[in-house]
């Protein structure tokens, strides 16, 4: 029985093996807006579900793709089912095994069946929406650098200082504001 998920709504879904008629767009919001950026390590609550939103602000503003932008908000969709784990967690599970990324790669092609949009790269904006958020929010003990594992790109830079900052929502909102964004792009549960 390790193997399933219950959702907010009910559902029992197996994270090996997902079935796509069971995704549910409530359910991704629901679970996206209780999960707290930075493990919780911030100075106000900041969502995943905000997260999502904040880089399809940044693919807009940067001139992307509406096909970007509608990935962009389904980007940590997964996470849903697999929680979000921080990077030095994420890079630690790595080392010991692929089992993590294998999932990960199985729910954003069955997210991505369900929802009819197709995965594209939004890494450069998640980010630099990593690097804003940490500036805005917290936590302060490490360089960008260590954040995110490698140096910094002068690119990602220039976007970082070229950013609007974050505001968190107010708590109760998130769901609310993800599906309205979701149904922005044409996203509908």
């Amino acid at each position: 029985m390790l193997d399933y998920r219950l959702t907010h709504s009910g559902k029992t879904l197996n994270l090996r093996a997902p079935a796509i008629d069971d995704i549910d767009l409530h359910d991704i919001a629901h679970h996206l807006g209780q999960m707290c950026r930075f493990g919780g390590a911030c100075n106000q609550f900041f969502s995943v579900a905000q997260h999502c939103v904040h880089v399809v602000h940044l693919v807009a503003q940067c001139g992307g793709s509406r096909e970007q932008m509608r990935w962009a908000i389904l980007h940590d969709a997964a996470e849903y089912m697999l929680e979000d784990i921080g990077t030095p967690v994420k890079a630690l599970i790595r080392e010991a095994s692929p089992v993590y990324d294998d999932l990960s790669r199985v729910w954003d092609n069955a997210i991505s069946a369900r929802f009819g949009v197709p995965i594209c790269n939004v890494t450069l904006w998640d980010t630099v929406a990593l690097l804003v958020e940490r500036r805005w929010l917290g936590p302060h003990g490490n360089t960008d650098d260590e954040l995110i594992g490698r140096p910094v790109t002068p690119e990602e830079r220039s976007m970082v200082d070229a950013a609007f900052g974050v505001i968190p929502w107010s708590r109760g909102t998130e769901a609310n504001h993800f599906i309205d964004h979701c149904s922005r792009l044409g996203i509908y549960p």
